[in-house]
């Protein structure tokens, strides 16, 4: 899927809301998680630290990726993302007059994570040809933030 320089923004302006909500809520549930504890007698001193997660994938310029990555660098908590696979999930409207979602899937290899990218069409306006489905995968780095 092509798109201007302009469009792309704009696509990003009105997008960005759904990436922050969901990052203000993957960065809450870890201090969810020790209220709750703390309630219960556990120590929960925090132990997390903040890493970073950058991208490393090849991007094809025929297709838009809707990524938590498209402003570079994540930030999150290592309680987030450690030992476990993480799966990022966002809804989108395309210009084709479809709503699309796409999912990223971050399965942990030590310091390292496999990436994979897929969408898929959810729903189209009557009359509207959805664009061609993307994907991709790569390697996510992940390093401690002071």
């Amino acid at each position: 899927m092509k798109t201007s320089v302009l469009t792309s923004l704009a696509l990003r302006a009105v997008l960005r809301p759904t990436m922050i909500i969901g990052a203000v809520a993957i960065l809450a549930l870890p201090a969810l998680g020790m209220i709750s504890l703390s309630r219960y007698g556990v120590d929960a001193t925090p132990t997390a630290s903040i890493v970073a997660l950058d991208l490393d994938a090849p991007a094809d310029p025929a297709c838009y990726y809707e990524s938590a990555f498209n402003g570079g660098t994540v930030v999150l908590e290592r309680a987030a993302v450690e030992g476990r696979p993480l799966h990022l999930t966002q809804r989108y409207q395309w210009l084709d007059g479809c709503t699309w979602e796409a999912e990223e899937t971050l399965v942990p290899h030590g310091s390292l994570f496999a990436y994979s990218y897929e969408e898929h069409v959810v729903s189209c306006d009557v009359g509207a040809t959805p664009a061609r489905a993307c994907e991709r995968h790569g390697v996510v780095t992940m390093r401690s933030v002071p």
